[in-house]
């Protein structure tokens, strides 16, 4: 034994030498710890802390790890190799436990192409997700594949709670898109009101038993309640009639450029009315258009509330709720909207297809005709007096010269006054028992008789004759009234 004398140095280095064994000898240990068992004794685990201990830590482990029980699902190739393969490499070792998911119409494609379809999904060990999926949630996991979809500002309100799978079937589906069932059938499990709406319902839109997809982008909502386009110009996609209308007209309803657009008259889905309109015609028209409207483009349009007053008379198509008949809902290039042509001011030429709007209901000969007994009742004799009104080449006065186009408390749907101007032109019309009475600002007081015709068939004759001179001259007489080509 050779004895070294300490020294300063010499004990560090003893220390050093000592450490470096222990370190050796430890590592030897660990290296043993974790050699391979040769062979998986079955009901033996790989979980531990020194092996595969990672492969069981997640929110969800799959039952065999948590059973501990590797060699249900792996099997070793050779007793002597710490090798392991699956007894199948398809999904066939899956569908041992779980119910097979592709005999539906409809496969998943991850179901059909990959080696080992399961694991393209699905963790085989642990995951933080539900069901073993390889994602934070199921919809994160779908949306690895479909990118299109990641790059909506808003998604479906479903996904949030039940995610993807509210409406899709991960693995099969006899419907197509892996649908749960297909629409509207779907939609209705959360929106059952709109179910209750359709059953129910007279009138049900027709994209319903397309799809609610026709109109509604269940993915990427761009506008609210998830509709493919916004205001009226998704409604254009179908009704293009109205496209081609609007881009052809100078005039269009204001209600179609505000928010709620073609939504302010129309249902969306379905409702009892026909044009499944929010409500009756004609109390629709009224929710604008009971009080005078302020427009920067037509001024003041006159409300209807004072005129559609208890005991006046309505006309026909307002009678009948039908505002429609002689207006157009969603605009034209005509004054008022209405259908046809009808003269927009107190005096026009007369010509026939210029009142078509009138003619489409009353008879033209009503003013084509200068004697009569059948056409009008307002004659003098057989002086049609329409006519002697109505049918000029230059200053024929216009039917709103004396009617109403929507109520009246006189007979005739006669106005009581009707502008002229900043005036009034009062009317004051009696009615007699075979004719009638009118005062009005237009002439002196004149009375007309079917059976005993007068003064105003002599009137009439005498225009006749003197009506290539006709004046534009306007005089007033000594008691007010004004003749000649006044109103």
């Amino acid at each position: 034994m050779v004895l070294v004398r300490s020294s300063g140095l010499g004990r560090p280095i003893v220390a050093a030498i000592v450490l470096t064994a222990i370190l050796l000898l430890s590592l030897s240990l660990w290296g043993q710890e974790r050699r391979a068992p040769k062979k998986l004794k079955a009901g033996s685990s790989c979980t531990t802390k020194e092996c595969h201990g990672k492969l069981s830590v997640g929110p969800t482990v799959h039952s065999p790890v948590a059973k501990k029980s590797c060699d249900a699902c792996h099997e070793q190739d050779e007793e002597t190799e710490h090798k392991f393969t699956y007894p199948d490499t398809g999904a066939e070792l899956c569908y041992g436990c779980h119910k097979s998911v592709t005999k539906k119409k409809h496969v998943h494609r991850p179901l059909k192409d990959a080696k080992r379809p399961c694991l393209t999904c699905h963790d085989p060990h642990s995951s933080a997700a539900k069901h073993l999926v390889k994602a934070e949630t199921t919809s994160a996991l779908c949306l690895q594949c479909h990118t299109d979809l990641a790059k909506g500002s808003r998604l479906h309100k479903s996904r949030p709670v039940k995610g993807c799978t509210g409406c899709h079937v991960p693995h099969s589906s006899e419907s197509p898109k892996f649908l749960r069932s297909r629409t509207p059938k779907l939609c209705y499990s959360c929106h059952e009101g709109i179910q209750e709406d359709v059953k129910d319902a007279q009138v049900v839109h027709g994209p319903i038993n397309v799809g609610c997809a026709s109109c509604h982008d269940p993915h990427r909502p761009l506008t609210g309640k998830g509709l493919k386009k916004s205001g009226a110009d998704l409604c254009m996609g179908c009704h293009i009639h109205f496209k081609d209308r609007f881009s052809a007209m100078s005039k269009r309803h204001p209600q179609l450029r505000e928010k709620k657009d073609c939504l302010r008259c129309h249902r969306p889905h379905a409702g009892p009315r026909k044009s499944l309109l929010v409500a009756a015609p004609r109390k629709l028209c009224l929710q604008c258009h009971e009080n005078d409207i302020k427009s920067k483009r037509a001024g003041t349009i006159k409300g209807l509330g004072a005129e559609l007053v208890k005991g006046a008379r309505l006309h026909g198509p307002l009678a009948s709720g039908d505002c429609a008949g002689c207006h157009e809902p969603h605009g034209n290039n005509e004054s008022g909207f209405v259908r046809k042509a009808y003269p927009p001011t107190f005096y026009s030429p007369y010509k026939p297809e210029a009142y078509a709007l009138c003619f489409s209901c009353h008879d033209a000969s009503l003013a084509g005709l200068r004697r009569t007994t059948v056409a009008t009742r307002f004659r003098d004799g057989n002086v049609n007096l329409h006519h002697l009104h109505v049918n000029r080449k230059k200053k024929g006065r216009t039917c709103r010269a004396c009617h109403s186009p929507h109520a009246s408390k006189a007979p005739y749907m006669l106005a009581d006054s009707v502008p002229f101007g900043e005036w009034k032109v009062p009317i004051r019309f009696r009615e007699e028992k075979d004719g009638g009475t009118c005062a009005s600002g237009c002439h002196l007081t004149k009375t007309y008789s079917r059976a005993k015709p007068g003064a105003a068939t002599r009137a009439s004759e005498s225009r006749a004759a003197t009506r290539p001179r006709e004046s534009s001259k306007t005089t007033t007489s000594p008691a007010g009234n004004v003749s000649g080509d006044a109103p």
